[in-house]
């Protein structure tokens, strides 16, 4: 079975240094931060990395060169990942920013740390919430994070979809010790084709959301024929 990591295998860019200049400002306002810190600002943080590191590899395929990174940066959830060499942000602020207060007005942002959606500290694919990226999606139809939850389980489906199949063939090893508590002792082929409805409900909502993600798209088409290509959680 292949594992398809979060952040996949791309060449790394060189950065403009106004890139690598608000990376340093930020962590300058991070240092900066009173304690308690603010809900508010950790908010503000986090969404000024996402803006940094994470919406260029959405809209562009473009990762920022590991060779840029810079120790200190760690305390801001700022990393190298695993498989790419690039800069991952781990989403550190914003559960730093729920865990200050869960019920704050900026709910809608920060309970998506809780979904598990930012794949942890190595970008490894980690498994997700599913009871609370449900609850997301319940609670914040319209959230800031939707699309991201949407796309979450989307690929939490295709997953489930493929342990099932395999268990035709074999039962038992990492994957299936992921995933066993979610496959019951009802029909495998019912099971089957539930787990791939929701996979593809899931996805085409991420895509009213954003019609122009790629990836969803794809993930949409191969489970649409039952035949997905990639694992998204459970590393090994």
């Amino acid at each position: 079975m292949k594992f398809r990591p979060l952040i996949f295998l791309v060449a790394s860019i060189s950065p403009p240094s106004q890139s690598l200049r608000q990376l340093d400002e930020a962590y300058a306002e991070y240092r900066a931060l009173k304690q308690p810190p603010s809900v508010e600002k950790l908010v503000g943080l986090d969404q000024k990395l996402r803006e940094l590191i994470n919406r260029p590899w959405q809209e562009r395929k473009e990762l920022i060169d590991g060779k840029y990174w810079k120790p200190h940066w760690v305390e801001m959830g700022i990393g190298v990942g695993h498989y790419s060499d690039s800069l991952h942000y781990s989403g550190k602020l914003l559960a730093w920013a729920h865990k200050v207060d869960p019920n704050s007005r900026f709910r809608a942002h920060t309970l998506y740390s809780a979904t598990g959606g930012d794949g942890g500290s190595s970008g490894l694919g980690e498994m997700p919430n599913l009871r609370m990226a449900l609850r997301y999606v319940q609670e914040f139809p319209e959230g800031l994070f939707i699309e991201e939850t949407y796309t979450l389980l989307g690929n939490f489906y295709s997953d489930l979809f493929q342990l099932i199949k395999d268990l035709g063939k074999h039962q038992g090893g990492y994957k299936y010790d992921c995933f066993a508590k979610y496959v019951d002792k009802s029909n495998l082929d019912s099971q089957l084709r539930k787990a791939q409805r929701l996979s593809v409900g899931y996805y085409s909502q991420a895509l009213v959301v954003n019609p122009k993600n790629k990836d969803v798209r794809e993930w949409l088409v191969e489970m649409k024929e039952g035949r997905p290509t990639g694992w998204h959680f459970c590393a090994d």
